[in-house]
């Protein structure tokens, strides 16, 4: 037997042992029973439900649908099938689903199942399957038609005219024209669309007669009012997943109703949003033009100016990752008209593009090179006596202070605050010592234990960050307080706490007359940077978090109402992990 097939009769093996375990536990029903007692389940159970547990549920849950008796258990069972295959994107076996449910239950009352012929219908229509979505849309209009149901008409019309049946979209579209006075908004979208239909085929007649309809629903219809239907319709094709329909919609409403752009910059960003995380970074760019074409009138209020911040990041991030980077400066320009604070990350990009221009020139912020010393090494003891340190350059100045960080108060220099901090590598660790100066050292925040915790941030501590990618999406951050109470955090750039606790590091702090100072070390394999750390460049902060005890307020250098204060070797404002804001750390 050769190698490759000895190799791959073991995989098989492993494998049907995995499977045969699980199932046979379950079948004899010892996970039940020997589970009741101290937790214990087959060995390798875990392992098949982080390997097969969506496909498993997924199959369980089919086979419940055919066994289902009633319309009740079948639509109970069919909603969780459907987030399954949303979740999955699996759109044809949410149709095939939708499918079984009407023809199981045709005359079921229960919303979800009388649902479904919607659903198919926006289905057939994205796929243009002309011959299902006909007879669909047939039996849809009749009943909204009894039930004079102007919304769900001109859903249909939309319908027929994206699942290229023009001649049914004339229909529906004329017929709903001549039932929604009292709704002129849907008359007005509905009659764009005839217009454009009619246009195509140059027939004048109906032309200049939707021509007329237009003007009428614009006169029956405030600007206003008209606006707020097109973002609310705009918002539903997003919700679909309908981006360029969305798109469309929203460029031809700043287009026609500029002075009202204000109104329509949330649906913008809503489809930004959905662009990024769906992937379609050409589309989101597009969302961002429209705000350059078309600027703020007025000042933002502040609902648009955070959530158009949040919403930049993930630009950046996704533009970052993608290798699209030329599209950063368009888009903080774009941005930057409706939120002053993108300002934030021009020490950033202009970073980035030092870097991708082979680091000619100065670079444009604040870069702190890591000697590599094969050879050294320090005693972790907390004071920071060894003669290697006279060889150390430490971290150049500026170091920023803010006071109530979640308050958002301006940086300013840290003065007396100032930390002292050096640091080296070598093969096997990178070392990090501080010294950050304390003139009240009897009144710090001391309150946790030496070893893991992660609390260790509530007391006075020491946190390092480091973005090893550059691309402001994972980044590490080490926090060590002045009692040596340590944890260690990998997090994504939507500051999500995924705790990763290893505890590998070393770590020793010292609380002095006027000072308290840490010596840390940490291993060079914990480190999340590629092939290794020599000559490497990463985004990196170290930042001292200062708890403002009652009797340090006799400080002038604190501010009188602050609870904390940070000081950092980044410029910040309201946040630590605004990593945009991070400096250099070039590895020698």
């Amino acid at each position: 037997m050769s190698k490759r097939a000895f190799w791959g009769v073991l995989i098989i093996a492993v494998i049907g042992i995995i499977v045969v375990d699980h199932f046979a536990w379950s079948a004899s029903g010892l996970i039940g029973r020997i589970g009741s007692f101290g937790g214990m389940a087959s060995p390798l159970d875990e392992m098949v439900s982080s390997v097969t547990g969506q496909t498993v549920k997924r199959l369980e849950l089919e086979e419940k649908l055919k066994q289902a008796t009633t319309d009740k258990q079948a639509a109970e069972i069919a909603m969780k099938l459907g987030e399954i295959y949303t979740k999955a994107k699996e759109e044809d076996l949410y149709a095939k689903l939708q499918e079984t449910l009407i023809s199981r239950f045709p005359k079921s009352e229960i919303k979800t199942i009388k649902d479904a012929t919607v659903k198919l219908a926006d289905y057939y229509s994205g796929k243009q399957i002309k011959d299902k979505l006909k007879p669909i849309l047939e039996e849809l209009f009749a009943t909204a038609s009894a039930a004079t149901d102007i919304e769900m008409l001109r859903k249909i019309s939309v319908w027929a005219k994206n699942g290229g049946l023009e001649d049914d979209f004339v229909k529906y579209g004329e017929h709903t024209i001549t039932v929604s006075a009292s709704n002129p908004e849907v008359t007005l979208s509905l009659a764009k669309m005839l217009l454009e239909h009619y246009e195509a085929r140059k027939d004048q007649e109906n032309i200049t007669r939707i021509d007329g309809v237009i003007e009428t629903a614009k006169k029956s219809s405030s600007k206003e009012k008209i606006v707020t239907f097109n973002c609310k319709t705009a918002q539903q094709s997003i919700n679909d997943g309908k981006l360029d329909e969305a798109s469309k919609a929203l460029t031809e409403t700043l287009s026609e109703y500029p002075e009202f752009r204000e109104k329509v910059y949330n649906s913008v960003l809503m489809l930004i949003e959905k662009a990024v995380k769906s992937g379609y970074t050409d589309q989101a760019v597009k969302g961002w033009n429209l705000v350059t074409e078309y600027p703020p009138l007025k000042k933002i209020d502040s609902t648009i100016a955070n959530k158009t911040y949040g919403i930049f990041l993930l630009t950046v991030n996704k533009l970052i990752q993608v290798k699209q980077k030329e599209m950063l400066t368009p888009v903080r320009k774009s941005a930057a008209l409706l939120n002053k604070n993108t300002s934030l990350l021009d020490s950033y990009l202009d970073g980035e593009k030092w870097v991708d221009e082979g680091r000619k020139g100065k670079c444009p912020k604040n870069i702190y090179t890591i000697k590599y010393l094969p050879n050294a090494e320090i005693t972790i003891d907390g004071v920071l006596d060894d003669k290697l340190y006279a060889s150390l350059t430490p971290l150049p100045a500026p170091w920023f202070l803010s006071h109530d960080e979640e308050k958002g108060t301006v940086s300013h220099d840290a003065g007396k605050l100032a930390l002292t901090a050096y640091m080296f590598y070598t093969d096997e660790y990178l070392y990090v010592s501080v010294i950050c100066p304390e003139p009240h050292p009897e009144k710090i925040n001391l309150n946790l234990k030496a070893g893991d915790d992660p609390s260790a941030w509530m007391d006075d501590c020491l946190e390092i960050f480091i973005d090893p990618a550059r691309d402001m999406g994972f980044y590490q951050q080490w926090v060590v307080s002045c009692g040596n109470a340590r944890h260690y955090y990998e997090l994504s750039g939507s500051v999500d706490f995924a705790d990763k606790n290893k505890d590998p590091i070393t770590s020793k702090t010292m609380i002095n007359s006027d000072s308290w100072s840490a010596e840390i070390r940490i291993p060079v394999g914990m480190i999340g940077v590629k092939g290794g750390l020599r000559g490497k460049l990463v985004n990196g902060n170290i930042r001292r978090h200062r708890w403002i005890t009652e009797r340090m307020r006799d400080d002038k250098d604190v501010q009188q109402d602050a609870r904390r204060s940070s000081i950092s070797w980044c410029p910040k404002t309201s946040n630590a992990h605004n990593h945009e804001t991070f400096n250099f750390f070039e590895f020698e």
